[in-house]
């Protein structure tokens, strides 16, 4: 019906997992680019480059691991299968933001304590802009910034910001590179098991005529 002879599957599923692991490289590059270069004073175009590397990545593995998962379900299962695909992958994608969400929030709300009482700030302080940056999720820097007599607890506050998502990109790179890894163990070509195929072929060219001799 698509018009793909079934001789040529193992070849489409060699050629999606080739694809697949590529997009993941490609992703696992742009998310380990970005944690090596976020900094205070990075210029802007050097994050969207990383960004659409990342970008870049994502849409070429995705829909190559959507082929790769249907390649060998069964014509009248392929509904089943893609809607069952599209399911786990909202959820790992949910629960991945949740995880990498949850570390940004309390890497920065540590890191902006450890910083601050290294100035060091009174108690008070601490705890109130600590609590601020936290769960602002690092917005409230801006304004803590945009006041000339909050500029040491500003800084503090960016340092403790940009290695958050440094440690946060960073574990999202390592992820992408499990990922990676496992592309190898992706079926790279979906034939017969071993030695049936000489076994066919060895059988051929019997036609039940007496072999000479016999």
């Amino acid at each position: 019906m698509l018009g793909i002879d079934r001789a040529d599957l193992p070849g489409l599923a060699q050629s999606v997992a080739g694809a697949a692991g590529t997009g993941l490289g490609v992703d696992d590059t742009g998310a380990l680019g970005l944690a090596l270069t976020i900094a205070v004073d990075v210029p802007t175009w050097l994050l969207a480059v990383w960004l659409f590397v990342y970008g870049l990545g994502v849409g070429m593995a995705t829909a190559q691991l959507t082929s790769l998962l249907l390649t060998d379900v069964p014509v009248d299962e392929s509904g089943q299968a893609s809607g069952l695909q599209s399911t786990v992958r909202q959820l790992g994608s949910a629960l991945g933001v949740a995880v990498l969400g949850g570390l940004l929030i309390g890497s920065l709300g540590r890191l902006t304590r450890s910083n601050l009482e290294a100035l060091p700030a009174p108690a008070d302080v601490v705890e109130r802009v600590t609590s601020v940056v936290s769960d602002s999720a690092g917005t409230a820097i801006a304004g803590l910034q945009a006041d000339p007599a909050m500029a040491g607890i500003a800084g503090a506050a960016t340092d403790a910001m940009v290695t958050a998502s440094r440690l946060t990109t960073g574990a999202a790179a390592i992820a992408l590179l499990v990922g990676l890894a496992a592309t190898f163990r992706l079926p790279r070509a979906a034939g017969r098991p071993d030695g049936e195929e000489g076994s066919e072929g060895a059988a051929a060219p019997s036609t039940g005529e007496a072999v000479p001799g016999d």
